[in-house]
């Protein structure tokens, strides 16, 4: 009459020897058997089916009764030490009414206020099971995780509290994904049905929960929790997950983010924000094959492939408008940070040409999308000067490669990011060896120091370069002579760097 379920435990095997546990009923709870004395509590022998049963059925009743909350509290923890044992000690062949039984009191229980730990503890006997045994119900694991997300008690599941019952979810859905080409409860699978289990357990169940708005407002708020980033780094070493496959899952992570932000019940965008950039490291780390030192992670998901992922989704529009909600500028510059390490590791001497032009458009146009942000972080001439030794290096490798599309779209690329800091105030020009001890030109008053580095470092690659480049915007812009642009405007030149945050890019400055 309480929803109790059939135990799905095998008629030949209960025939032969029946499976029974003894249960001592737990001495906290009073509710139970109040007029017993607490120094011999009853023992029940009871097979995986009667105690299951027992569990439900109490459980159901009380709830349906309007116990208060801590008559409630202290019920449950007592069926929880039943349903425990019952759960650990149950064949493997009989898993399926337990599973169903804990998600459907695990949902009761969070809707009537009861403490999530108690949610937790139960779930994680799941988790605790062999790998053989939760992979059988991988289906019923998603589907159990699915309908939790759906429940009444979904509104507990939005609540910072509620985040280590996500870490037990994901974990339990990760465990459940088959690592190998076989099923165990499956017999005579083909390599193609196994496929199709797993894809469904990464889609229905790990993304599913990933992508929920519910997750969103539980792991990550203003300060920023390391549940999710936890989490996505385990993934990058999970066992059974291809890197194809995780390649496309994170991309539809940040493109559910991004259109999130039009959503009625989405969490508020400072959280969308932390949401997207984490995933997006993510992403990058990905990439770049640097979990647990593993430079070989990414083989097996083509490289052009990866470059188109990245383009999509980090050079989407609405990128900058969602990042400048962030209440810190954090955000943009952990992604960059990563965009760079990322490349890094991706260009080599066998990196095919136009697989590098194309990682100089993504870098080059992915600074310029978002220096509106990246000049309010204070450490913007560090962020800066990382962006130009990759860029020098993209001039280095077409030179050394004897690569002349490959040399002449690096400094291309280069050449269009100085004009738009030049047009933005937020670099001036300094000619090569003003300063040194013994140049007859002096280090103009009010100069930063990163400034010289940007053009001693230009002039070493690209000898001339700078002054090509001021020659050309005099006689376009007729701003004059690279003397002129020795001299700094008060309000940048009398601080270090502090002073450019109030810097907006001026109008019409090359895309």
């Amino acid at each position: 009459p309480h929803g109790a379920v059939e135990v799905d435990e095998p008629p030949s095997q209960a025939a032969k020897e029946p499976r029974c546990l003894s249960l001592p009923l737990p001495r906290k709870s009073p509710f139970l058997y109040p007029s017993l004395k607490e120094s011999n509590p009853p023992r029940l022998e009871l097979d995986a089916g009667e105690a299951l049963l027992l569990c439900l059925g109490v459980l159901t009743s009380l709830l349906e009764s309007g116990l208060d909350s801590y008559a409630l509290e202290e019920v449950a923890f007592s069926l929880r030490v039943c349903l425990h044992r019952m759960i650990a000690s149950v064949p493997d062949r009989g898993l399926k009414s337990p599973i169903i039984a804990v998600f459907r009191a695990s949902a009761e229980l969070l809707h009537r206020g009861v403490p999530c730990a108690w949610t937790v503890m139960v779930l994680q006997t799941l988790v605790d099971r062999g790998d053989t045994e939760v992979q059988s119900y991988c289906r019923l694991i998603v589907a159990c995780v699915r309908h939790l997300c759906q429940s009444r008690s979904a509104v507990v599941l939005e609540k910072p509290e509620a985040r280590p019952i996500w870490t037990v979810l994901l974990r339990l859905l990760l465990k459940a994904s088959p690592a190998s080409q076989s099923v165990p409860g499956v017999p005579n699978a083909l390599p193609a049905d196994v496929d199709q289990i797993r894809q469904e357990a990464w889609s229905q169940g790990l993304l599913f929960c990933l992508a929920s708005p519910l997750l969103m407002k539980s792991v990550t708020d203003s300060r920023g929790d390391g549940l999710l980033t936890s989490f996505l780094q385990q993934l990058l070493s999970a066992p059974g997950v291809q890197p194809p496959i995780l390649l496309d899952g994170y991309g539809h992570l940040l493109g559910r983010a991004i259109d999130s932000m039009k959503d009625d019940d989405a969490p508020p965008l400072s959280v969308l924000a932390v949401y997207w950039s984490r995933v997006a490291v993510a992403l990058l780390q990905l990439v770049a094959g640097q979990s647990k030192g593993n430079r070989n992670f990414i083989v097996g998901a083509p490289v052009q492939h990866m470059v188109l992922t990245l383009n999509k989704h980090l050079l989407n529009v609405r990128v900058p408008d969602l990042l400048s909600q962030a209440e810190t500028a954090d955000c943009i510059r952990d992604v960059l940070e990563k965009l760079v390490s990322a490349i890094t590791h991706m260009v080599s001497p066998t990196t095919p040409p136009q697989v590098i032009q194309a990682l100089v458009g993504l870098l080059s146009k992915f600074f310029l999308q978002n220096l509106p942000l990246l000049q309010k972080n204070p450490q913007f001439d560090q962020i800066w000067l990382m962006v130009l030794r990759l860029l020098l290096l993209f001039v280095k490798q077409g030179t050394d490669a004897s690569c002349e599309e490959l040399s002449e779209v690096a400094t291309e690329s280069l050449k269009n990011v100085i004009c738009v800091l030049l047009n933005a105030g937020l670099l001036q020009y300094v000619p090569p060896g003003a300063g040194k001890r013994g140049s007859a030109q002096a280090l103009p008053a009010g100069v930063l120091m990163w400034w010289k580095v940007t053009w001693e470092s230009i002039e070493g690659f690209c000898p001339g370069l700078g002054e090509e480049l001021m020659e050309g915007m005099s006689e376009r812009d007729g701003v004059g002579t690279s003397a002129e642009h020795e001299g700094v405007s008060a309000d940048i030149a009398t601080t270090s760097h502090s002073s450019v945050e109030g810097v907006t890019p001026a109008d019409g400055a090359p895309p």
